[in-house]
């Protein structure tokens, strides 16, 4: 019998400014390179491998960007999860693991005023900010999983958790 995904949810880092600042200072460092080397007539070799740096580690940060991926998905054995490419595979939860679950929903003026910023042991997977289902784990571990579409979500974990208890 196939495991049917009740919930799915993918997400990838859009933030336009990041993504837009980062476009922009490699066009600019693009446009300085090329008139290093093609523009003044003494070309000094000696600003070149520093330049040459600098672009290479604002595309790699730009392509990195990019393709960060986030997938969550639920079903009846349990939840799966993973933080594309920081996790090469997908992280598995079986639902015998999990001692605690529930849906948070946190304001968006508390998100932006900065009073959400949390220093605990807790395992963070989310592009959507602090909005998802926080995890206590039976060996204490806690993990949280960002989610954007919670009323499906809340409903799907609450039929998982009936049929548990």
């Amino acid at each position: 019998m196939m495991n049917k995904v009740k919930f799915k949810e993918e997400q990838s880092f859009r933030a336009i400014g990041i993504l837009g600042l980062l476009a922009v200072l490699i066009i600019g460092l693009s446009a300085r390179f090329a008139d290093h080397l093609f523009g003044s007539t003494v070309v000094e070799y000696n600003n070149l491998p520093i330049l040459l740096m600098s672009w290479a580690v604002l595309i790699i940060a730009f392509i990195y960007f990019w393709k960060i991926r986030y997938t969550i998905k639920v079903n009846k054995k349990g939840i799966s999860y993973q933080y594309f490419p920081a996790h090469s595979s997908k992280n598995k939860i079986k639902w015998e693991e999990v001692d605690n679950c529930e849906v948070v929903r946190t304001p968006l003026a508390t998100e932006l005023s900065g009073w959400n910023v949390q220093f605990s042991n807790e395992k963070n997977y989310s592009l959507s900010g602090r909005n998802g289902l926080n995890l206590t784990l039976k060996n204490g571990e806690q993990v949280f999983l960002g989610a954007k579409n919670l009323d499906k979500l809340q409903q799907v974990i609450r039929k998982f958790i009936q049929k548990e208890s």
